[in-house]
């Protein structure tokens, strides 16, 4: 768990690998799609007379929650480990 957390907070938001890839991918679909339902509401939904302070709330509450969802995908693969910095790589 102490594992998690740190990636959590201290993993950059941009680096090249498909987790991330992934992670973008989602957060910036699903943050579209939900928009799309709360600001143009297809579906029906009845905000009562505060419509847009509402729509705002909501927003907010959805983009928190994905962007939370999100990084979790970006955890580290504690599997992997680098070839070229390892000191007896390649020795014989």
């Amino acid at each position: 768990m102490k594992y998690i957390m740190s990636d959590f907070f201290h993993k950059p938001c941009c680096e090249c690998n498909l987790d991330y890839i992934m992670a973008w991918i989602f957060f910036v679909l699903s943050n579209a799609f939900l928009g799309y339902i709360v600001w143009v509401n297809p579906i029906g939904i009845d905000y009562t007379p505060n419509v847009k302070s509402i729509k705002f709330i909501l927003s907010c509450a959805y983009f928190f929650l994905v962007s939370l969802i999100t990084r979790c995908f970006c955890k580290s693969n504690k599997k992997y480990f680098d070839l070229q910095n390892t000191p007896q790589y390649g020795a014989i």
